[in-house]
Formats: C-alpha cells, sequence, structure tokens
C-alpha cells in the first residue's frame, strides 16, 4: 500500500519529495497511535483474534477506498485508517501466534 500510495500522490497530485515525506510521517503517526493508544483500549473490550479480524477488516476497507476514490482529503482519512489498522493486525498476528505456542518462559 504504501510504496503504490505513494506513487499515485506524486503522479497524480503532483506531491515533491517534501510533500511524501509530510505523508510518511503522517503515516508514522498513525502506526504509533494504534499500537499506543487503540490497541490498548480494544483489548479491554476483545479477545486478542478479534482484534486482528476488526484491525485486517479495516486495512481491506482503507485500501479498497484507497483505490477506488482518487480524492487527496479521503487519500489521507484512507491512510490514517490503514496506518491504525495495519499496526494493530501486524502485533496482533504476532500475539496470537504466540499465545498459540505451548511453551511458556517461566
Amino acid at each position: 500500500y504504501l510504496p503504490v500510495i505513494l506513487v499515485l500522490l506524486g503522479t497524480q497530485f503532483g506531491y515533491s519529495s517534501f510533500k511524501l515525506g509530510i505523508f510518511n510521517g503522517y503515516m508514522g503517526i498513525g502506526f504509533a497511535f494504534g499500537l499506543v493508544a487503540v490497541l490498548p483500549l480494544l483489548l479491554k473490550r476483545y479477545k486478542i483474534e478479534k482484534v486482528v479480524v476488526i484491525s485486517l477488516v479495516i486495512t481491506f476497507l482503507s485500501q479498497f477506498f484507497s483505490s477506488v476514490i482518487h480524492n487527496q482529503i479521503f487519500l489521507w482519512i484512507f491512510g490514517m485508517s490503514y496506518a491504525i489498522g495495519v499496526e494493530i493486525a501486524f502485533s496482533g498476528m504476532f500475539t496470537s501466534f504466540s499465545n498459540a505456542s505451548p511453551v511458556r518462559p517461566s
């Protein structure tokens, strides 16, 4: 998603390297926000497996709508929802794999 969205922003909207860097930073804020704020809130309410499913659906929808709707404002909105969703999915999948392991450290 990230390389493709950067090419789209550069070719369709004429983003300079600086603007693409700003977008990358914006996505980084989304990754951090998802991991630090959203994931703990979701884990208070749902099991990790359900959190992963929810975040994968959000990731899919963000990618889908980014490919269909080429409006700058929407691309930035979908970029943030993608960043939050993919970070939660990534972390959650590793947690699920770890939880599935029969060996627990003491």
